[in-house]
């Protein structure tokens, strides 16, 4: 998938429009993103979630208890209530997901788990690295994942050899690029009106940049969600419990 990005499979056309002075780019496809992809992102989520599941099998074990018996799993919480709360009937009392997936693991061991928990965030937990992935698992189960060219909120545009982000909407052009939206062949990038610009848009050279992604139901995926979350669960969740098992 990087390498895809990296042969530049898109171009932009540039057109002027008489009847209202703008200059639009368009964006030519040349080659689209591969529908295998939706296969291999699958499979790469489902191995890290596996891994995390593994984890908590083996800190269970660590405590003295039967790997076969044990039906537990890695928990992955954007919502503490959800969590915490105790509603699920277990024989004659109620218990919390979080004492259900984590049965049989030291006290000292939850705890740690309950630290990497998404809803810590707060209301940037559904950035977490951990919530991305159970969003990719459940939506390949769910729904299918079409591989497309995307507009994201931070696509880079030279013009005149001056690098801009652009973030926010702007006074000065219009266009799709403050949403992720997918992309078709001839689909307006950016707008540029000459009343607020002040170079003639029929001499400028703008040079642009979107990205790769792959979407899941609402949520969209991009080749470097998938490096963020698999360096994430090596260096702060995997590595974190393995002096444990030294």
């Amino acid at each position: 998938m990087g390498i895809y990005d990296q042969e530049a499979p898109y171009d932009f056309v540039k057109e002027y429009e008489p009847q209202s002075g703008s200059t639009v780019f368009r964006i030519r496809i040349l080659r689209e993103p591969d529908p295998e992809w939706e296969v291999t992102v699958g499979e790469i989520a489902y191995q890290i979630r596996s891994a995390l599941d593994h984890l908590v099998t083996q800190l269970v074990v660590l405590n003295g208890g039967d790997a076969e018996r044990h039906k537990g799993s890695f928990p992955i919480f954007s919502n503490s209530d959800q969590y915490w709360k105790k509603r699920i009937k277990v024989g004659n009392a109620k218990m919390c997901r979080r004492d259900i997936l984590l049965k049989g693991m030291r006290k000292e061991h939850r705890t740690m788990v309950d630290a990497l928990q998404p809803y810590k965030r707060g209301q940037f937990a559904r950035y977490d690295p951990l919530t991305v992935l159970n969003d990719l698992c459940n939506g390949d189960k769910h729904r299918d994942a079409h591989p497309t060219l995307l507009v994201v909120r931070d696509s880079r545009f030279m013009v005149e050899n001056n690098p801009f982000t652009i973030v926010q909407p702007h006074k000065r052009m219009e266009g799709p690029l403050t949403i992720r939206k997918p992309l078709h062949d001839g689909a307006e990038i950016i707008r540029f009106r000459p009343n607020n610009w002040e170079t003639a848009p029929r001499e400028m050279n703008v040079k642009g940049m979107v990205t790769i992604g792959v979407c899941f139901g609402t949520r969209q995926v991009f080749v470097w969600d998938l490096q963020r979350i698999l360096d994430y669960v090596e260096a702060d969740v995997i590595a974190r419990f393995s002096p444990l098992f030294v």
